[in-house]
């Protein structure tokens, strides 16, 4: 009798390994490869659209799927003139969100960190790389 459950016990053994190892490899299926801001309009009025625009950020993954990323990058406005005021975004209120005000050129940047951990029986790997995307807006009146 006991030599029936046995070959069950080594197809369980067999099956909840296979589950484990498949399940730590879906992290390394699902890696982010880059990012695209959206809208993507090359210049903006001031006093359209209430003085603002919302930016949306997506990540594109190496199993092919994308997600919405607004919340997760950290977004840098700055000017291509050192001289004027630039807009700023809030990503504290507003993921994404971008004032328009004062005319200007500002490249916008939405980037993350993306940090991947490998570890072995007798080690532990990091390896960090930055994604960003840039676009340029002209703020005009």
């Amino acid at each position: 009798m006991y030599s029936i459950k046995r070959p069950h016990n080594f197809a369980f053994l067999l099956i909840t390994l296979a589950c484990l190892f498949f399940s730590s490899c879906k992290d390394d299926l699902h890696e982010l490869e880059s990012i695209t801001v959206s809208p993507t309009e090359k210049s903006q009025s001031k006093s359209e659209n209430k003085g603002y625009l919302d930016y949306t950020a997506t990540g594109h993954y190496s199993d092919d799927k994308t997600e919405d990323i607004t919340e997760s990058v950290t977004w840098v406005v700055k000017s291509t003139d050192p001289t004027k005021a630039i807009a700023t975004v809030f990503s504290s209120e507003n993921p994404g969100r971008l004032f328009l005000n004062t005319v200007a050129t500002v490249e916008i940047t939405a980037k993350i960190e993306d940090t991947r951990t490998t570890s072995s029986t007798s080690s532990s790997t990091s390896t960090t790389k930055y994604i960003q995307e840039s676009i340029l807006l002209e703020i005009i009146d």
